[in-house]
């Protein structure tokens, strides 16, 4: 049977819980709701604002990995090699599913309502496949590489 003092406890601190008080506090200290609502809030906007910001720099390290993969096959003679066209494209898919994300999440944080929310994060999905799609065709273009240098024998793997 269980405790009737322990179960009013409990009903008490999940009255204070509620009501949005520190349910560690018994009423005894000024914290209210309001405050620590407002706190969140805060921080929450500052962390989205944040994450949009890592998600730029991200996306700024993408071009350049793009711009700089794209000279550095060129300047090995390797930039018309089909399985290296296969990589750039990839890189390319990718880069372009990474801008997606950086505006989605730009927009996603000015969002006015939940359905403009909802159709920004499905937008952010697509993104994100995007950019998977884009890894899937650069890994492919990765093994043929793989493939073709074993066909050489000039590879040493061990």
């Amino acid at each position: 049977m269980p405790d009737e003092k322990n179960a009013n406890n409990l009903n008490n601190d999940d009255k204070k819980f509620q009501d949005n008080e520190d349910p560690k506090s018994n009423g005894s200290n000024s914290w209210n709701g309001s405050t620590k609502y407002k706190v969140n809030e805060e921080l929450k906007t500052r962390l989205e604002r944040q994450i949009v910001d890592v998600i730029w720099v991200k996306t700024i390290a993408q071009i350049v990995e793009l711009v700089l993969l794209s000279k550095f096959y060129s300047v090995n003679g390797e930039s018309d090699l089909p399985s290296t066209a296969e990589i750039l494209t990839g890189v390319w898919i990718q880069t372009i599913g990474q801008i997606a994300e950086a505006v989605g999440a730009t927009q996603e944080i000015k969002a006015a309502n939940k359905a403009e929310l909802i159709e920004i994060q499905k937008f952010l999905i697509m993104s994100d496949w995007i950019q998977s799609f884009g890894s899937a065709v650069e890994a492919l273009g990765q093994m043929k590489v793989i493939q073709e240098e074993l066909a050489d024998g000039s590879t040493f793997l061990p």
